[in-house]
């Protein structure tokens, strides 16, 4: 991979993670909770 080629894609990406900052922290946020979810609630069926 080019040194070029890497710096255009990188510059994209962040270009796209400004642009929907917000909505991929809700979505990281989604998931982390359901996964968090998961994992306790057999914690506390145990209990």
């Amino acid at each position: 991979m080019s040194n070029k080629y890497f710096i255009k894609t990188l510059d994209m990406f962040l270009k796209f993670i400004r642009k929907y900052r917000s909505e991929i922290l809700i979505v990281i946020a989604g998931i982390t909770g359901f996964t968090v979810l998961l994992y306790i609630i057999p914690v506390l069926r145990s209990l």
